[in-house]
């Protein structure tokens, strides 16, 4: 899907139609999610219509339907920049220091 291509408002289309094809394959009413999610039930009706909503309200809702996981697809960790990886390796202890025991023990 070309999500640049979209405006805000069909990005959250998309969005909301997601989660309610996801709560109806899991058999769950839009009561029940709201519950589950700590939320009420305008805030599933405005995600699965497409509304804004908060993104708390989101999270509570994927979490609710057992795909908070997921985040990480949606948006992966960033690893770390080759010249990152140069700073860091500059900075990490490559040996031990002699221990200088005083004289006579």
């Amino acid at each position: 899907m070309d999500y640049f291509s979209m405006t805000d408002k069909g990005i959250l289309q998309e969005l909301g139609s997601r989660i309610k094809d996801k709560r109806l394959s899991s058999n769950i009413t839009q009561s029940d999610l709201a519950f589950k999610a700590g939320v009420s039930i305008n805030v599933v009706q405005n995600i699965e219509y497409g509304k804004p909503s908060t993104i708390l309200g989101f999270l509570r809702i994927m979490r609710a339907l057992k795909v908070l996981n997921q985040l990480d697809l949606f948006l992966p960790k960033v690893p770390f920049r080759p010249s990152e990886i140069v700073k860091l390796e500059g900075k990490r202890r490559k040996r031990a220091s002699r221990v200088v025991r005083p004289q006579g023990t």
